[in-house]
Order: C-alpha cells, then structure tokens, then sequence
C-alpha cells in the first residue's frame, strides 16, 4: 500500500508512515513508450523539510564542538580543571551524532530501497495485466 498523488502525467508516492523516523518519497513523472505501455521516470529520497532539521542540527553541533574545543584548550594551557578530560567530550559528541546520522542513513537507504521494491511490484501487477479484460 502507498500514499501520495498520481496523475496523467506525474506521480508521488511513500509508504504510510509507521513507526519510523524517516519517510522516503517517489517522485516522478509518468510517460507513453514508443513500443506501447508507459515509462515512469523519477527519483527516490527524502523530502527537502526532512533533511532541515539534521542540517540545523549539524550547524549547531559543529558551533558547540568548536566551542568545547576551544575551552578545552584553553583549559589545558592555563592549567585549570577540567583540562584535557574536556577535550574528550567534543569528541564523544562527534562519535554520537556521526552514529545517529549513520543509522538514520541506513534506515533511508532501506526504506527507500522497500519503497522501489513495492512499486515496481505495483507497476509490474499493471504491467502484466491484460489490457482487455475479455482476452
């Protein structure tokens, strides 16, 4: 089952959402083939609106792992506490988000490569089918 807007000429569909945190979209355009039949053309991935909270996310991360660096060092130099243990921190914080942003990657790649797969189950149900039901 998809969800989504077909027309004439275009198509934009995704699976219903679940419990998931990433919903990839098709989108495409539909046209008539030389031979007979129909050609669809288009491209699987995220949404743009989805992809705006990571990169805020990225931009405020990257901004707080310069910060704790720079307090780090400075820290260090100067011999007061924390010192070096703070230098370790921004990299944790790296390690983490580099693990959820692997993860949630991963779980595009495999729900977009699910949505192919049941589209082209859909499209090849249609394409199968004979175009006179009294043949």
């Amino acid at each position: 089952m998809l969800v989504g807007d077909v027309g004439p000429s275009h198509l934009r569909v995704a699976q219903p959402l679940r419990n998931r945190r990433v919903q990839p979209w098709f989108e495409g355009v539909v046209n008539p083939a030389r031979q007979g039949g129909t050609i669809v053309r288009g491209t699987v991935g995220l949404r743009s609106g989805q992809l705006v909270p990571w990169r805020v996310i990225s931009v405020m991360l990257a901004l707080i792992v310069v910060v704790m660096i720079a307090a780090g060092v400075e820290s260090t130099v100067s011999g007061s506490a924390p010192g070096p243990a703070m230098l370790a921190v921004p990299g944790f914080v790296t390690a983490f988000y580099a693990l959820a942003w692997a993860l949630t990657s991963w779980q595009a790649r495999s729900e977009s490569e699910l949505l192919v797969g049941t589209l082209s189950e859909i499209l090849g149900a249609v394409e199968s089918s004979p175009a006179d039901p009294s043949v």
